[in-house]
């Protein structure tokens, strides 16, 4: 995959994973087809016509900057990079996607059950972060997929909020080149919450027959929690492994393992002395209809 890996990254000894850790070949449901195939990356339906996914897995089709102008996010570089430098765009408007061959977003569990593929037409991206919205040519039918709703913000909750207290899970493509399997498959497994800091949140996502926790495929997959009623919805978008951009960031609460996931927050809000869009309004701004806040989720914290 094309995640960074931070030079900054903390060493520390892989934890060993038990066999309730690891990945399981996900189920062919309206629900679950959610978690979409784009290209080599993965990303999530949001609404019936937005997919949001990592803004490095569509590079390739994004408008180039004019050579004259001055990009923003210079105190967040590495995540500016990840979108190939694209920040001077508008974030709070789609942009056509110009490029001939459009990317086809694909539902399913597996290529031989992809039961519907719908061209991407449109995209934005937020400034300093690899998250990406892409908008499909037509609305994708319930009954191949359901939208999965998107944390983009918190409300006026009297109680912390832990997200580390939530049962987590990882959905993605990302054994779709491997051995171990003839077709290209979507797998899931639970995820163990670990730590943050002020841009990323750290976890230890299941482990794959090769003992990897990260692998191609992965860029742009749902972190996927499980609220109090059950209710599931998006908490971040996962670019790889690293601490991008510590000095603005910050360094980890918790010295994290080598095979972690760094996921940027569906709920990021801005972030001080940057150029950062607000990712929370920005994802509730493009796509109303999948935000939620927590306290809808949880109401007895109100």
């Amino acid at each position: 995959m094309t995640g960074l890996v931070s030079a900054l990254m903390i060493s520390a000894s892989p934890l060993a994973a038990s066999a309730q850790d690891r990945t399981r070949d996900d189920v062919d449901t309206p629900s679950a087809n959610a978690v979409v195939r784009i290209g080599g990356c993965t990303g999530a339906l949001i609404t019936e016509r937005i997919v949001l996914t990592a803004a490095h897995c569509v590079a390739g089709i994004v408008t180039k900057a004019p050579e004259e102008t001055s990009l923003p996010c210079s105190s967040l570089a590495q995540q500016r990079d990840l979108q190939r430098k694209p920040a001077w765009q508008n974030p709070m408007e789609f942009h056509l996607i110009r490029t001939e061959h459009k990317p086809i977003i694909r539902f399913g569990s597996n290529e031989d059950r992809f039961g519907l593929g719908i061209r991407a037409t449109h995209y934005v991206l937020p400034f300093c972060a690899d998250m990406a919205l892409l908008r499909l040519k037509q609305p994708v039918p319930t009954g191949v997929a359901t939208p999965l709703p998107v944390l983009v913000g918190l409300g006026e909750t009297q109680n912390p909020f832990d997200w580390k207290s939530l049962p987590l899970r990882h959905s993605g493509w990302g054994e779709a080149k491997n051995a171990f399997h003839e077709k290209p498959t979507r797998r899931t497994g639970p995820v163990q919450p670990w730590t943050e800091n002020a841009c990323m949140l750290f976890t230890l996502p299941p482990v794959r027959k090769d003992g990897r926790r990260i692998v191609n495929g992965d860029s742009g997959s749902p972190l996927i929690a499980q609220g109090p009623q059950g209710r599931e919805f998006v908490l971040g978008v996962i670019f790889g492994r690293g601490i991008p951009d510590a000095e603005t960031c910050g360094l980890p609460r918790l010295r994290i393992p080598k095979r972690h996931g760094s996921y940027t927050p569906t709920w990021r809000g801005a972030l001080d002395d940057t150029d950062a869009t607000p990712l929370g309004s920005w994802i509730a701004h493009h796509a109303p209809e999948a935000a939620l806040i927590w306290t809808d989720l949880s109401p007895q914290t109100r």
